[in-house]
C-alpha cells in the first residue's frame, strides 16, 4: 500500500495525533472541515441542477417541435401551399430510406391549408392527418385538454345528412374562435385552384403551450383530408422520418438527402423529392437553447472556481493543525512528496463526503421535480408550464468524475507549502 494512502487514513479529521493538534481544534481551527464539505455540496447540487434543466428543457422544446414536424420530411419538390400533389409511397422510395437509416420509422402525412370561419373571427390553418392514425397521434394525443382525437365519420342516421368529420384544434384557436367541445364549424379549402367547404365537428382541444405551432395546425382524419383534396387512397402529400438519435441527426440529414438526390437522378422529374428537417424548421428554437448553453457553461465556471477556493482553504488548515505531525514525519524520513500525498488525499475524502451529499441532495430534488413538477413556469415565456428536468445519469458521472481530478489538481499548488516548513521549527510550533 502506498506510504501516503497509508498514513493518510490513519489521520483522522476529528481526532488529532498530539495534544498542540487538539489544543488547536478546540479553538475553531478544525470548523474548515464541514465548510468544505459543504463548499463540495452546494457547488455539486447546482452543477448538478443545472445540467439536469438545461437539458431537460432542450429534450421537452425538441419533443415538441418533432411531434408537429418531425425529424425529417421527405415531400414532392413540386408542393406549393395552393395544392395539394399526390405522392405515393412507392417501395423504391421506402427501400431508399430504409437502406440509408435502418432504424428510421415513417409515417405518411397529408397536409392542407384551410381556414377556419365563425361569426365573430377567422383563422388561418394547416390541417393535418395521419395515414396510420393510431401512431401519428400519439404526440397531440398527450397533449388533449379536452375532449378525444378525431375518429373516421360515422355513417349519419338520416341518409340525406352526409357524415360531419371531426376535428382537434388548439386552446389558442379554441379560445380566439369561441369554440368548445362539440360546436359545429364551417372550414373553407383551397386545392387545385378550387373552393371547398366542409362543416366540421370539433372532437377535441390541445395545448402543447408552443404558440407558434400550436396556432397553425389542426388534426383530423385522412378519410376527412383526402376527401377534400381529392386524393387516391394510396396517396399522401409528405412523408415524416422519425426515430433518428438527436446526436445521429445531423449526418442522417446528409446522408439521406444524398440518397434521395441520386434516386430523383435515376427517375424522372415527376418523381424528385425534397427533404426538410426539424433542425431548419425549428431554427429558432434551437438557437435559443443554445444559449443556455452558455449559461450552464458559466455556472459551471464559477462554482469550479467556488469549489477550488474553498478546498484551497481547506488545505491550508488541514497543514496548520498537523505542523507538528508534519515535522515528526519529516524527522523520519518521509519526503516532501509523500507528506503531500498524504494531505491531498485527506482533502479527497472531503471532495468524497461533499459529492455523496451533494448527489444526494441534486437528485433527491431532481426526483420530486421530475415527478411532482413542484416547480412551475409561465408557458407564455418559456413554452412549459413547469420546470423539465432529465436524469441524464451519463451527464452526472462525467460531473462527479470531474470534480475529483479538478480537486486533486488543485490541491497540488497548496501542498507545496509543507515543502517550506523545516523539522525543527515545525516540532516546536504551538
Amino acid at each position: 500500500m502506498n506510504i501516503s494512502v497509508f498514513i493518510g487514513r490513519r489521520l483522522s479529521f476529528s481526532e488529532s495525533s498530539t495534544a498542540a493538534d487538539k489544543s488547536s481544534r478546540r479553538s475553531g481551527a478544525s470548523a474548515g472541515v464541514p465548510i468544505a464539505i459543504g463548499g463540495i455540496a452546494i457547488a455539486v447540487v447546482i452543477m448538478m441542477i443545472s445540467l439536469s434543466v438545461v437539458l431537460g428543457f432542450k429534450e421537452e422544446i425538441r419533443r415538441k417541435i418533432v411531434g408537429f414536424t418531425s425529424e425529417m420530411t421527405v415531400f414532392p419538390q413540386s408542393r406549393t401551399l395552393a395544392s395539394a400533389p399526390c405522392m405515393k409511397l412507392s417501395e423504391q422510395l421506402i427501400s431508399t430510406i430504409t437502406t440509408t437509416l435502418p432504424e428510421a420509422v415513417c409515417d405518411g402525412v397529408i397536409e392542407i391549408p384551410g381556414i377556419i370561419k365563425t361569426d365573430s373571427a377567422f383563422v388561418g390553418v394547416m390541417v393535418k392527418a395521419y395515414a396510420d392514425t393510431a401512431r401519428g397521434f400519439g404526440f397531440i394525443s398527450s397533449h388533449l385538454v379536452e375532449g378525444a382525437m378525431p375518429s373516421p365519420p360515422a355513417e349519419s342516421e338520416d341518409p340525406s345528412l352526409p357524415a360531419r368529420p371531426e376535428i382537434v384544434l388548439s386552446a389558442a384557436n379554441a379560445t380566439k374562435l369561441r369554440l368548445a367541445v362539440g360546436d359545429n364549424v364551417d372550414m373553407h379549402f383551397v386545392t387545385n385552384e378550387a373552393m371547398r367547404t366542409r362543416r366540421v365537428t370539433v372532437s377535441g382541444i390541445y395545448d402543447t403551450h408552443l404558440g407558434e405551432y400550436d396556432s397553425r395546425f389542426v388534426y383530423s382524419t385522412p378519410d376527412m383530408a383526402r376527401s377534400v383534396a381529392k386524393m387516391p387512397g394510396d396517396c399522401v402529400t409528405a412523408l415524416e422520418i422519425n426515430g433518428i438519435a438527436a446526436e445521429r441527426l445531423p449526418d442522417a440529414i446528409a446522408s439521406l438527402s444524398a440518397s434521395l438526390l441520386n434516386l430523383s437522378s435515376q427517375t424522372t422529374g415527376s418523381d424528385y423529392y425534397g427533404l426538410d428537417n426539424v433542425l431548419h424548421s425549428g431554427q429558432a428554437y434551437f438557437s435559443w437553447l443554445d444559449l443556455l448553453d452558455t449559461n450552464v457553461v458559466v455556472i459551471l465556471v464559477l462554482m469550479a472556481l467556488v469549489s477550488g477556493f474553498t478546498l484551497i482553504s481547506s488545505m491550508f488548515i488541514l497543514i496548520l493543525e498537523r505542523v507538528r505531525t508534519i515535522g515528526i514525519l519529516k524527522s523520519l524520513g518521509a519526503t516532501n512528496s509523500q507528506i503531500r500525498g498524504v494531505f491531498i488525499y485527506m482533502a479527497e475524502r472531503l471532495v468524497v463526503r461533499g459529492l455523496i451529499i451533494g448527489n444526494l441532495i441534486g437528485l433527491g430534488f431532481i426526483l420530486l421535480q421530475h415527478f411532482l413538477h413542484i416547480i412551475p413556469l409561465d408557458a407564455e415565456a418559456y413554452f412549459l408550464s413547469y420546470v423539465p428536468v432529465d436524469l441524464a445519469w451519463g451527464p452526472f458521472i462525467i460531473l462527479n468524475a470531474g470534480v475529483i481530478v479538478i480537486s486533486a489538481a488543485v490541491l497540488v499548488l497548496p501542498s507545496h507549502m509543507i515543502a517550506t516548513l523545516a523539522p525543527s521549527e515545525s516540532m516546536r510550533y504551538e
